[in-house]
């Protein structure tokens, strides 16, 4: 992964979206079980859309984000 989390596209892992958020990874956990934040789970990790972190979380942080298990 880029050092450059500004300029990253696809997923983010778990460790990154705290870091973009400046949270704790447990909070992320936490935020992802309560449906704040949107994810796919990949194997027995969570994955954030990039999109949502830069953009959507600016509107819907705070509320119920849709989850995704199609995969």
């Amino acid at each position: 992964m880029s050092d450059n989390i500004e300029n990253s596209v696809g997923y983010a892992k778990v460790n990154e979206v705290a870091k973009y958020l400046n949270i704790s990874t447990g909070m992320v956990h936490k935020m992802i079980r309560s449906g704040n934040i949107p994810y796919r789970r990949i194997g027995k990790v969570y994955r954030v859309p990039w999109t949502w972190l830069k953009s959507d979380m600016n509107l819907t942080f705070g509320t119920t984000a849709p989850v995704d298990k199609s995969l």
